[in-house]
């Protein structure tokens, strides 16, 4: 939810950006500010928009009838990541480009206060996730029909359907991540999950069920 709202934010510094550059009188000495703050605008917006747009553009070629694939969606978490710089840097011009006298305003701070904060969860999720898939050896587990097979006692604080998990080859715990409210690219094997939607752990018995399934099926390939 926290990502859906900086979504928001920033498609509403988007709008602000933009009538203030349509309406609004500036002298030739900050023309090169706010052409970069309009660049940045768009960046940020794009970026931040990304694991959405790639979501539509997967539904619409879904309903033409092409393949999606299991690809990674590891672009748009990277995509986040700049877009995350990009608010950064826009908020720091804004603030720069405010009068000293009114910085210390009610609407200077909070709109300084709602920038970090999309910076802050940007960064965060992109982070999260490229650390927690860190091979293509690390997926996702389809949690319902596992704990069809095993009772998976020591995963029972996942409620979701679903859990990433990082494989591992020897017979440690496996990590997990389970969504717990929004998750992007469901469909690829890599999924988006932002920060901090999604609640971490480790299980025995999900790292003893995925070996004794993959085994199962080596044998079962091998006759």
């Amino acid at each position: 939810m926290l990502f859906m709202m900086c979504c928001i934010a920033v498609m509403a510094a988007t709008c602000s950006q933009i009538f203030k550059t349509l309406f609004s009188e500036n002298d030739k000495s900050s023309q090169g500010r706010m052409f970069a703050m309009n660049l940045l605008t768009v960046v940020m917006s794009l970026c931040f928009a990304a694991p959405v747009l790639e979501l539509m553009f997967k539904a619409f070629s879904a309903e033409l009838g092409s393949s999606m694939g299991m690809q990674s969606n590891r672009w748009t978490v990277w995509a986040v990541l700049v877009g995350s710089g990009a608010v950064a840097v826009y908020g720091y011009l804004l603030y720069g480009g405010t009068p000293k006298d009114k910085r210390g305003q009610f609407w200077p701070i909070g709109r300084s206060v709602v920038l970090s904060g999309v910076v802050i969860v940007g960064v965060m999720s992109s982070i999260s996730h490229l650390t927690f898939f860190r091979s293509y050896q690390d997926g996702i587990a389809n949690i319902e029909l596992l704990r069809k097979m095993a009772p998976l006692k020591d995963l029972a604080q996942c409620n979701s359907g679903v859990a990433f998990v990082q494989f591992r080859e020897d017979d440690g715990p496996m990590k997990y991540r389970c969504p717990t409210l929004l998750m992007f690219g469901g469909e690829t094997s890599q999924p988006f999950a932002p920060w901090p939607d999604f609640v971490d752990g480790e299980s025995q018995e999900l790292a003893v069920l995925i070996h004794d399934t993959i085994q199962a099926a080596q044998k079962l390939g091998e006759k």
